[in-house]
């Protein structure tokens, strides 16, 4: 049974096979070896293809210059990526970049670490203790271990004080 208004498949079939033979036709060749079809479309030989593929599989196999970031940039980055466990913002990449204008980046990544061990890896954090440590005037990784190294002793001092009094501890 064939319905009324609608195409069969030799029909489909037919009705390609007759655009393609026409568009064909409708291409002469000229003498500077491209092919002009009569609408004006103009297209290129097998050849300057082939030149074409070849030249872009040579600019694929080149190796690619190395980024313009330095490799402080990279090893931070790959620290952060490390504590964070999810690789950096294009925003977190720009504020890295800043961070790395203002400050070494031994520091910054002692700043990280300290950070994370606080449980708080996040950038607003890190910031604030670089600010810290700059306003302390701890510019270098030795001077901020050793101020934390004088902080532990003195509240182990205090703690030791404390239970040296002998005192009892009255309610009031």
């Amino acid at each position: 049974m064939t319905r009324i208004g609608s195409k069969t498949q030799s029909a489909v079939r037919k009705a390609k096979q007759r655009k393609r033979e026409k568009a064909q036709s409708n291409v002469t060749v000229s003498e500077y070896g491209v092919t002009l079809s009569q609408n004006g479309h103009v297209k290129k030989r097998k050849e300057e293809k082939n030149i074409e593929r070849e030249e872009l599989e040579l600019d694929e196999q080149s190796p690619t210059p190395p980024p313009i970031l330095n490799q402080d940039f990279y090893d931070l980055y790959q620290a952060f990526e490390q504590e964070t466990g999810k690789p950096l913002s294009p925003m977190q990449i720009e504020e890295l970049k800043y961070m790395l204008d203002d400050y070494k980046p031994d520091l910054i990544l002692e700043a990280l670490r300290e950070a994370a061990s606080q449980g708080k890896a996040n950038f607003a954090y890190i910031q604030a203790i670089l600010k810290r440590w700059r306003q302390d005037n701890l510019m270098t990784v030795e001077l901020v271990r050793n101020a934390k190294a004088a902080r532990e002793r003195q509240k182990q001092g205090v703690q030791q004080t404390n239970k040296a009094d002998n005192f009892p501890v009255l309610p009031f």
